[in-house]
């Protein structure tokens, strides 16, 4: 079974052996160092248009009541308090998921504990999501064969780091029950 994971999953004994002493093998630093590059133009490209969208709608807004600050304040203050909130939520979200990522620091986390599988059909076709839960951990597998590795009446010593809104495995063990 072991062998199947370690397919699947892309990883072998090595890994594991790094992986519970805390660190990552080259393969796995490389995999992380990548994931990093894609988030930061990823999350640089949705920072500006989100705050662009925002920016926008808040013009278009003082433009429709007119920006007569002094006539008639209520519209126009409402609005601009509206792009203040809008603009403070996103930094906080933005921030939180930035300090909530074990990505930049390479801590490894570990939950044990028998399977849970659930599929989810996507919209318009686009396929399936394969989702494993491990104790309170939910992982996002990516593809059939990682899902169907896992089986539900076998306890699992799962290597991950840490990246919401999904995880990404390192590695996995097979644990014998006691």
């Amino acid at each position: 079974m072991s062998g199947t994971l370690e397919k699947v999953f892309d990883f072998d004994d090595s890994d594991i052996l790094l992986n519970q002493n805390g660190r990552l093998s080259e393969k796995q630093l490389k995999l992380i160092l990548q994931t990093r590059r894609i988030g930061k133009i990823g999350g640089r490209l949705a920072f500006a248009a989100i705050f662009i969208s925002i920016g926008a709608v808040t013009m278009i807004g003082l433009y429709n009541v007119g920006f007569d600050l002094k006539n008639n304040p209520g519209p126009a203050l409402a609005f601009i308090a509206f792009f203040c909130v809008a603009a403070f939520v996103f930094l906080s979200f933005f921030w939180l998921g930035r300090v909530r990522s074990d990505l930049k620091s390479g801590k490894i986390s570990t939950v044990e504990g028998f399977a849970r599988h659930r599929k989810k059909k996507l919209p318009r076709g686009l396929g399936t999501a394969f989702y494993v839960t491990i104790g309170n951990v939910k992982f996002q597998v990516a593809t059939k064969a990682q899902y169907e590795a896992i089986k539900p009446n076998i306890n699992y010593r799962f290597f991950y780091i840490k990246h919401p809104p999904t995880q990404i495995i390192l590695s996995v063990a097979e644990i014998p029950v006691r």
